[in-house]
């Protein structure tokens, strides 16, 4: 799936699944297309490089890219806490 995603990015289309005349990458700038393409490609190979030797390196990035979602939604939620006038005190253990 990952390889199926790196060769639409390098093709700068991916259809939309309920109309394929609709690209979901019209309105990215090419640079950023390439950038995603090119960071895809080096997962790809530290997948395929190191998956027989450690089979959690696939997880090392689904995690990475969880917890930057939920610090980003955390964020807009103190974001939104702060602009009501709330106080806003948290306490985060990261291991």
């Amino acid at each position: 799936m990952l390889k199926v995603l790196e060769k639409s990015l390098n093709c700068g289309k991916i259809p939309y699944y309920w109309d394929e005349r609709y690209n979901l990458l019209q309105g990215f700038q090419e640079s950023h297309i390439q950038n995603l393409a090119c960071r895809l490609k080096n997962i790809i190979a530290d997948i395929e490089k190191n998956v027989s030797t450690s089979p959690l390196v696939i997880a090392k990035y689904i995690c990475k890219f969880y917890v930057l979602g939920v610090t980003n939604y955390l964020r807009t939620y103190i974001n939104l806490l702060k602009l009501e006038g709330n106080r806003v005190l948290i306490s985060v253990h990261v291991e």
